[in-house]
């Protein structure tokens, strides 16, 4: 490319370079038998499922587990449930759910058909369970489990944390997550420019807690402060390793 300077015209090479300390969505470090494995999304498609999957397969070999879910959005249910699914053995609960009946809500997400005309006084259809197929019998993981959350964790991801502790006894550590159980429509709001975002269901998570508006709160609360980090200490992640290091069969 061509830049001017003083008056005059010379040439200037560009050579672009990968952006430094760029990771994967999914991925996994092995350290002294413990695997941490690292998901910031939980979007996409068939292709971040089987990353999801083969990430997993490969952990479980590890003799502890560590699943690092800081500013992980959220995204597919479908995506995200396969982080339970391929953890834990047979079916797995991830709580239960009631869906706010309202033709928006069936217009958006038509596999709930089937509850449009169940609604009840408050508006809200039964309530009804949230599974997904595990692993055969004799396949689960039996290590011991931390997971590392913060308050960017919302959505799929905080189902995904309350399942884990739930199902696999998995202790959480970090920061109070989003608290926002997803399924949203946005309503635009009048005579301004902005718009809101109604929750259309009103999800219990697996450990017995609402998520909407409360989060999943952590058996272990630990920030990763400023100072730490710049002194290359890692606390919540630290911690969960420490946990399960301690945890571990001798």
């Amino acid at each position: 490319m061509q830049a001017r300077s003083g008056g005059k015209s010379r040439d200037v090479a560009v050579t672009p370079h990968p952006a430094a300390g760029h990771a994967e969505h999914v991925a996994s470090v092995l350290d002294a038998g413990v695997a941490t494995v690292t998901i910031q999304s939980l979007g996409g498609g068939r292709d971040r499922a089987a990353a999801i999957d083969r990430v997993l397969a490969e952990a479980r070999a590890a003799k502890g587990l560590v699943i690092d879910l800081r500013g992980d959005r959220g995204g597919v249910d479908a995506v995200g449930y396969r982080v339970v699914a391929d953890l834990v053995e047979g079916t797995a609960s991830l709580g239960s759910f009631r869906v706010l009946v309202a033709p928006e809500t069936i217009a958006r997400r038509p596999r709930w058909n089937h509850l449009a005309k169940l609604a009840g006084p408050d508006g809200f259809a039964p309530a009804e369970p949230l599974t997904v197929a595990g692993l055969p019998a004799g396949a689960g993981y039996r290590g011991p489990v931390a997971v590392v959350v913060d308050a960017s964790c919302a959505s799929t991801c905080e189902v995904v944390t309350a399942a884990l502790r739930a199902d696999l006894h998995a202790v959480v550590f970090g920061e109070t997550t989003a608290g926002s159980s997803g399924a949203p429509v946005e309503v635009t709001l009048p005579a301004s420019r902005g718009a809101i975002a109604i929750p259309t269901w009103n999800l219990v998570a697996a450990d017995g807690h609402a998520i909407e508006s409360e989060g999943v709160v952590p058996d272990v609360a630990v920030v990763a402060t400023p100072d730490a980090l710049a002194a290359g200490d890692d606390l919540p992640l630290h911690a969960a390793r420490d946990s399960v290091r301690a945890r571990l069969p001798p």
